[in-house]
């Protein structure tokens, strides 16, 4: 199911900053998982589009092979701010989906953004490149 522009608005100015200032790529989610924002590194190292992923849940970018949805949102939904996590505010390595079906192994950090009693999620890919 498609968010609403105003929600994937409201979440979109959470942020401290514009996600298309930065040199890596960059997703921005809502705290139920909804994309927001992507930035233009993110199209170009993945493939997908802006008007492909804003709106849409964020499991969209597990492989296939790898989604098990529920459990993806059920951890999100679960997910309070300022509470330790195994995977918030880590650095790890995880297969992204790619819009042909194909992955990309990269090294994610997931880093929570609050803003009132409200939080986003800002996600930062490093793509592994194994021919360095």
């Amino acid at each position: 199911t498609m968010a609403s522009s105003r929600s994937i608005a409201k979440v979109n100015k959470m942020m401290p900053f514009e996600v298309s200032i930065l040199n890596d790529p960059v997703v921005v989610s809502s705290s139920t998982g909804v994309i927001t924002d992507i930035n233009q590194q993110f199209q170009k190292t993945f493939g997908w589009t802006h008007d492909e992923l804003i709106g849409q849940n964020c499991h969209l970018l597990i492989p296939s092979k790898f989604v098990r949805k529920s459990a993806h949102d059920r951890k999100l939904k679960g997910y309070s701010f300022g509470r330790e996590s195994p995977i918030i505010g880590k650095s790890r390595i995880v297969p992204v989906a790619t819009p042909d079906d194909g992955e990309v192994l990269v090294n994610i950090k997931i880093i929570p953004i609050r803003s009132k009693k409200e939080f986003c999620f800002m996600v930062l890919f490093d793509k592994i490149d194994f021919d360095r």
